[in-house]
């Protein structure tokens, strides 16, 4: 029913003062639903956020504090690792370590939260430049470039010999100058 893209794209044009498209106006209620009293649509992305699901929109705060994040998991983490049912951690949870349990819960890839692999499989992260709290698979392998051989320029005399074939073939007086050129180039 909801698309987090369509979603997040109605949220966006209200905060700058946009209408969405008539297509997507339905969606904006749904967003209403769950605003707080104190929401405005320019505090989006900054003091709340949305989690969208296929069925559901869910308002969370937006947290800031990756120290705090991670601090959080790993006591999720531990208390679930020594037996502590899930339930009773959630309900010993105070309001900024639930809103991140349900980040997590709400952004996890899979069908339930391995709390017992955070920081082993999977991880969290704060995207400083949206605001939002990021669940990322660690088994995805990154490709690496190497920048130097990507960037790193072809001698100017290379390119001369590979556009020319030879420097010998060229006019003398242009083939000092060029060979002059070269000298103050490299």
């Amino acid at each position: 029913m909801f698309r987090r893209s369509d979603v997040r794209l109605c949220a966006y044009k209200l905060k700058n003062g946009n209408k969405p498209s008539e297509d997507k106006e339905w969606i904006v209620p749904e967003i209403e639903k769950v605003m707080l009293e104190e929401d405005t649509w320019d505090s989006f992305a900054e003091s709340w956020d949305v989690v969208v699901t296929e069925n559901k929109i869910t308002r969370v705060a937006t947290e800031r504090d990756e120290i705090f994040i991670n601090n959080t998991c790993v006591e999720i983490k531990t208390k679930i690792s020594v037996g502590i049912p899930e339930e009773e951690v959630v309900a010993s949870l105070n309001p900024r370590q639930l809103n991140i349990y349900s980040i997590v819960k709400t952004n996890y890839l899979g069908d339930t939260v391995d709390w017992e692999a955070y920081n082993e499989t999977w991880g969290v992260k704060l995207d400083l430049g949206s605001g939002r709290t990021e669940v990322y698979s660690k088994k995805t392998k990154k490709n690496k470039v190497d920048i130097a051989k990507v960037t790193a320029p072809t001698p100017l005399s290379e390119e001369v010999k590979q556009e020319k074939g030879s420097l010998d073939d060229l006019d003398e007086d242009l083939l000092a100058k060029i060979k002059n050129l070269l000298k103050n180039k490299e």
